[in-house]
Order: C-alpha cells, then sequence, then structure tokens
C-alpha cells in the first residue's frame, strides 16, 4: 500500500516504508498500555477457547480510538492459537454492525467465515442460525464471536440476537457460543431485556482515553516499520501526541501521523516536520482558532504574534517561554504598547492554550533545568502569521511596526 503502481513498477516512497501499519484495519503485534485490559479478556475467554464449556460473554467499552478493537482481535486469535496446542478446535468471527446492523446480516456474516462458499441470500434467519449450529457441531468448534460498535445493531434490531446467542446451547448444548461485545459506553446495556443483561455477569472491560504519553509509545511503536529510517522528525510525534491528546484516541493520532507523511510527500520533503502536521491537523479539524482572532484582547494577540515570528526566525518546532516573552517585550516596544509584567503573561499563554491556539509542554531531555516549551496548535504558521498582522492593522496597533498591508 505504500507503494503507487506506474507502468507497472512500484514506486518505492521517500517518506514511508508501509503505510498500511498506520491504518485502522491494520491489527498490531503489540498494544502499548493495554495489557491490562487484554489480559482481563483472555481471562474471561480462554478457558471457553479450550474446552467450549462455560461460556462466557464479555463487553469493551470506551471511546473510539481507545484500543477496543484491538484487543478484541487480539485476544481472540491469542486464545485460538491457545486452544490448537491443545488440540481444541476454536475459532473466531468478527462481525462490525456499523456495517451490518440486521439479525439476517449478522447471522450471515458468521455463517460465511464457518462455510465461505455459503448462500444465505433469501434463506430465513432460522436457517442461517441452524446452518452456524449444524457447522459448530460438525467442526467441534468453540466459537467467539466478537460485535463491533453493537450499539448500531440494537438501535435497528433490538437484542433479539443477543439472547439468541447467549442461549446457543440451549439449542445445541455442545457448541455454546462466547460472545465480545465492543461498545462505545456502557449505556447500551439499558437497551437490554433484564435476561439478556444477566448473562453478561456484569463482565465489563473499560479502555480509558490515552494521554500524550501512552499515544507517543503507540506512535514510537508503529514508526520504524511505518516510515522510511530518520525521516520522521524528533519533536513531530510529540506533537501529533499533544494534539490528539484531548480525546485520547490513538486511531486520530495515527491519522495525524500518516496524513502529516503524506504533505510531507506532496512537498517533496525529506523529513515530516511539525509544519506539515499542522498543514494536516487544519485538514482533518476544522480549525475554529481564525474565527477566535478578534475575540483576543490586544496582548494575547501580540503575545500570539510573538511566538509565530518566534517559530518562524529559528525554524524551530518549539520556543521556550523566555524566548517568546523577550520577543513579547521587544513588540511592544515597537508598538509604542506598555508590556505586562511576567505574571499577567503566563497567563496570557495559559488563556491561550486553554482555547486551542497554543500547546505547551514542560521541557525534557537536551534542556538544562525545567522550562515551559510553546509551539502554535493546529494552525498551519504562514495563515496564521498573516491572521493576525491583519488583526493587528485593523486594531492600529502595527502603525509603526512595518508590518504593510
Amino acid at each position: 500500500m505504500s507503494g503507487i503502481q506506474k507502468y507497472g513498477r512500484r514506486r518505492v516512497s521517500p517518506i514511508f516504508l508501509d503505510e498500511f501499519i498506520l491504518f485502522p484495519d491494520y491489527t498490531p503485534l503489540r498494544l502499548p498500555h493495554r495489557e491490562s485490559q487484554l489480559k482481563s479478556v483472555l481471562s474471561y475467554i480462554a478457558e471457553f477457547a479450550a474446552s467450549g464449556k462455560a461460556s462466557q460473554h464479555v463487553v469493551l467499552y470506551g471511546r473510539v480510538g481507545t484500543g477496543k478493537t484491538a484487543v478484541s482481535k487480539i485476544s481472540a486469535k491469542m486464545v485460538v492459537q491457545r486452544a490448537k496446542r491443545t488440540r481444541a478446535n476454536a475459532g473466531f468471527a468478527f462481525v462490525n454492525c456499523h456495517r451490518v446492523r440486521t439479525v439476517h446480516g449478522v447471522l450471515s456474516e458468521i455463517a460465511k467465515i464457518l462455510s465461505p462458499f455459503v448462500v444465505t441470500k433469501g434463506l430465513p434467519t432460522s436457517e442461517i442460525a441452524q446452518l452456524i449450529g449444524s457447522k459448530l457441531v460438525e467442526g467441534k468448534v468453540n466459537l467467539i464471536t466478537i460485535l463491533d460498535e453493537v450499539d448500531y445493531l440494537l438501535e435497528s434490531s433490538g437484542d433479539e440476537l443477543l439472547y439468541s446467542l447467549t442461549r446457543f446451547n440451549e439449542f445445541y448444548p455442545s457448541r455454546p457460543i462466547s460472545l465480545i461485545l465492543v461498545s462505545r459506553s456502557l449505556n447500551f446495556t439499558d437497551r437490554l431485556t433484564d435476561s439478556v443483561r444477566s448473562t453478561l455477569k456484569k463482565n465489563y472491560v473499560e479502555f480509558p482515553p490515552y494521554t500524550a504519553a501512552q499515544l507517543k509509545d503507540i506512535l514510537l511503536d508503529r514508526l520504524e516499520e511505518a516510515f522510511q529510517p530518520a525521516v520522521v522528525e524528533e519533536d513531530v510525534v510529540g506533537f501529533v501526541s499533544e494534539l490528539s491528546a484531548q480525546e485520547g484516541d490513538a486511531r486520530f493520532a495515527l491519522e495525524l501521523l500518516w496524513k502529516s507523511g503524506k504533505e510531507a510527500e506532496q512537498e517533496k520533503s525529506e523529513t515530516v516536520k511539525v509544519e506539515h502536521v499542522r498543514r494536516a491537523f487544519s485538514s482533518m479539524v476544522k480549525s475554529l482558532a481564525l474565527e477566535a482572532l478578534p475575540n483576543l484582547g490586544d496582548h494575547e494577540l501580540i503575545l500570539l504574534y510573538s511566538v509565530c515570528r518566534k517559530l518562524k526566525d529559528e525554524s524551530s518546532s518549539y520556543v521556550t517561554i523566555g524566548d517568546a516573552e523577550r520577543e513579547y517585550y521587544r513588540l511592544c516596544e515597537q508598538f509604542n504598547v506598555s508590556p505586562r509584567r511576567h505574571t499577567q503573561v503566563w497567563g496570557y499563554v495559559q488563556s491561550l492554550n486553554s482555547i486551542g491556539l497554543l500547546l505547551t509542554q514542560i521541557s525534557g531531555k537536551g534542556q538544562r533545568g525545567k522550562t515551559t516549551n510553546i509551539t502554535l496548535s493546529g494552525s498551519p504558521l504562514e495563515p496564521m502569521i498573516q491572521e493576525v498582522q491583519k488583526q493587528l492593522r485593523k486594531r492600529r496597533i502595527a502603525q509603526k511596526s512595518g508590518i504593510s498591508g
């Protein structure tokens, strides 16, 4: 997927080794910061996969991009492989209920996984269920069924299917089915009848949003396989992580990193830079940053301009609070504006951070002592500079600054 077909030959990307590593459909071998959730899911389904007895059902819940689908697939694959070592015949079926929202559709998907050449079109759901049962009995299969985005199935079809699957052993005593239900929240259980809800036994596994540090670990884990050596600049992964941390969404972070690489590729840049991330972010998210500028106070606007100028002049990813403050004082003198004190300037930084115009982080390795580093958030640098300059001229602050326009 990382190459482009041209005249029958594959063109190697100067940026990517394998773009698919960053795509949602890719299931990694390792899941940083989801070890405890994986262990919990395995504890529920491992015995069933090995013996076919005492089916357990488990619910995985959390926001989008928190690793639920990956954990469900990896855990199912792991117990299937373990079962084979004991000569048990375990298998799993994965159905995305966002795409398949009817009882007939879900049962057809399961049937086709068990018997790829089966034709279910036109068959009643009862016959498809019988077909599934006969295949399980015939192959002595201990089946784990993952229903991803199960909320959509419940909205369109109610809990009829869940009722049938959780009681499959009543029709096929030797072949019960274990369910892994994946949802964005536990609210879906409110739609279940008491009989279905009771079968879940509150086997719930929560997936909290990722922190910026955790997202950085996830991106670094994919970096070597996804990108050519040394093409992603050091600050890029941290910047992507910070931008994605508000929702704690790993899918968003991976897509942002991929689109940043595409920006670099399109520009024919040798490396992926922070500015490529800003452009990619602004294409993914409707930025309210420029709309916020008219509502800023004069000194907030000057400070924002100070940060933008330092980022541009130094061609750097971040500037220190000290450098930004010195530039702020210099601009105030140039604009013939009385500067504010340090504590007020720090307050402006926090305010601009809270509305999403700036990102701040504590300095790490390579810098002496601890200081606050600042960068522009999701808006590209040049358009932001131009818009700030317009605001300064509009307010007649920059008349003596040499800004024309």
